[in-house]
């Protein structure tokens, strides 16, 4: 029964890389798919080059950000907490306008429910 699994009561699936030579058989070609590998007469010009690049740029300068930002938040939190300074005390606003796709029900009732918590903190609506 070597090579095969059973599925269910009734039916067999067959493995074709099950046990010890399956899996020596399956590094070999591996290895083979790697080290001769066969033309691909493919070809990326200078456009495609630099789009792909500047995309892997833009994810690689992402992420090294929000690495940064996560490694140096604990710092800026301390500091504002010994200069005893809050950021938000003076963050307010006149008048909040909320655009929305052609008038439908999700954004119109989260536009209510906005002018109402601006009412009942004593704010213009």
């Amino acid at each position: 029964m070597k090579g095969k699994c059973r599925v269910g009561t009734k039916r067999w699936l067959y493995t074709p890389f099950a046990g010890k030579r399956g899996r020596a058989a399956f590094f070999f070609l591996l290895l083979a798919i790697v080290l001769f590998p066969t033309a691909s007469h493919a070809y990326a010009g200078p456009g495609a080059g630099f789009a792909v690049l500047s995309s892997f740029w833009a994810i690689f300068v992402a992420f090294l950000y929000s690495f940064y930002a996560l490694i140096t938040w604990p710092f800026r939190q301390l500091f504002r907490f010994l200069r005893r300074r809050n950021a938000y005390r003076k963050a307010t606003f006149e008048r909040a306008v909320i655009l929305g796709f052609d008038g439908k029900e999700p954004l119109a009732s989260c536009a209510r429910r906005f002018r109402r918590f601006l009412r009942w903190h004593g704010r213009r609506s």
